[in-house]
């Protein structure tokens, strides 16, 4: 039989208005999901506008009680773009990535994942423009774990 798991999922690239910006954490247990949870969401003010998963898991409990907890079949569709009611992971590269982490993290390689870009920004005084251009993106991994 599989171990549980319960992973949180966030995408800071939803409040900040850039492109994805995913992280993916093992927390250590359900309370703590269960609090993680409940942070979250309150964290909303009342309702979800952007429908995301908050909890990845394989806790069928958690997984039928609540809303924006995934499993690793949704959260495949997910980053596939293809569950019904999400907006996913429109950039299909991504989408894979973040799911290769989940695997990745499931099967105890390490316990977070975190996707970065890194802009650079300059004016031009002589025209007036303003420039950005992506200087460097990729994957952050360690062992960290959320445990309270």
């Amino acid at each position: 039989m599989e171990n549980e798991y319960f992973f949180s999922y966030e995408d800071l690239a939803v409040p900040s208005g850039f492109d994805y910006n995913i992280r993916l954490q093992r927390l250590s247990n359900y309370e703590i999901a269960l609090k993680y949870y409940t942070r979250e969401v309150n964290n909303f003010d009342g309702e979800i506008v952007e429908l995301r998963p908050i909890i990845l898991t394989n806790n069928k409990n958690l997984y039928l009680q609540y809303r924006h907890v995934l499993n690793e079949a949704d959260f495949y569709l997910f980053c596939s773009n293809k569950l019904s009611g999400y907006n996913g992971i429109v950039r299909e590269d991504y989408g894979g990535e973040a799911f290769q982490h989940f695997l990745n993290i499931k099967s105890g390689k390490y316990n977070f994942a975190y996707q970065y870009r890194k802009f650079n920004f300059w004016d031009e005084p002589q025209t007036g423009n303003s420039y950005e251009y992506l200087d460097d993106e990729g994957w952050i991994m360690s062992n960290q774990i959320i445990d309270n």
